[in-house]
Formats: structure tokens, C-alpha cells, sequence
């Protein structure tokens, strides 16, 4: 297998030319190991099974801030293409450990005492038809087609001037 040369840590990285196409036969859903990256981003994957290949891989982004993070060693399962076609990396193989209802509960109570969300010029709440609107000027605007303000105490509105219908 040739190399390329890294000139910021004198790594050797395999090249996508190096890795063999995966033969007809062989495709479908594989275990296989992370064993290298490369400079354009490949994911070097060596498969397990009788040909124990190794191959160049995308991986499966399934939202749009969502970047797994593989390290060399990482146990994977990988989607193996027909000839011609780019292998890809599925997700990390692990064993399931589900949360105690514990961990659920002090989830729950790690929550922030005060959330502070900040705008420029205007910041707008929408759900559907209904938004909540505050301004820079100091304007609060809220427009639904039905709004409810309890109290269980005291409910009081001031201002310069109120007007109610």
C-alpha cells in the first residue's frame, strides 16, 4: 500500500486509490473496524469477514448539525456499495445501556435557574398562527386566536394608557 506524507506531523495516510473496490457478492451491511483517516476525509474502514477488506467510506449524517466523532479502533457498521459505489459508514456498534430512571430524574433536575435569549432588533416565539413578538423599542406583541392570562394572585395591568377592546 503507498502513502502520502503529511508535511504538519509526517503521517503516513493511505490514499483512496489504495483501497480495493468492494467485489460483486460483497455488498450489503458489514462490521468492520475504523483503522485510518484521510486528508480529504475518508473513512478507512477494515470489514470483518472472509476478505477482510479495507475500504474508503462516507458516513450517515442524519441531521444537519449532527458530526459523529470515530476514533481509530471504533467498532462500526457499514453499508458496503455495489462496484462503483462509495461504501458508508452507518453508526458506531455498541452495546445498548439504557438509562436508569435515576439518571432520568437528575437530568431533570440539572435544569438552568435562569435562561437568558438575546436579540438585536427583535426576538419572535411562533407556533403555528400564534407568535410572540418583543422589540427592541420595548413592544411586546401577542397574537393568537385565543390568549389566556391566569393569575393566582393579583393580575395587574399598567400603563399609560389601557385600552381593552
Amino acid at each position: 500500500m503507498s502513502s502520502i506524507n503529511s508535511k504538519s506531523n509526517d503521517q503516513a495516510f493511505p490514499t483512496v486509490d489504495d483501497v480495493p473496490v468492494p467485489q460483486v457478492g460483497a455488498t450489503g451491511l458489514r462490521a468492520g473496524r475504523v483503522v485510518a483517516f484521510t486528508p480529504d476525509g475518508d473513512i478507512l474502514v477494515q470489514t470483518n469477514g472472509a476478505d477482510d477488506s479495507l475500504m474508503a467510506c462516507d458516513f450517515l449524517q442524519s441531521t444537519e448539525s449532527d458530526c459523529p466523532v470515530f476514533r481509530v479502533g471504533d467498532e462500526v457498521l457499514v453499508h458496503v456499495g455495489i462496484p462503483g459505489e462509495r461504501s458508508c459508514v452507518l453508526g458506531l456498534k455498541r452495546r445498548y445501556k439504557p438509562a436508569t430512571s435515576a439518571e432520568f430524574q437528575e437530568e431533570e433536575t440539572n435544569l438552568s435557574d435562569h435562561v437568558v435569549v438575546e436579540a438585536g432588533k427583535s426576538l419572535s416565539l411562533r407556533c403555528g398562527d400564534t407568535t410572540i413578538k418583543i422589540t427592541k423599542e420595548g413592544k411586546i406583541l401577542i397574537k393568537g386566536i385565543d390568549i389566556l392570562a391566569r393569575a393566582k394572585r393579583s393580575h395587574r395591568i399598567k400603563g399609560g394608557t389601557v385600552a381593552i377592546n
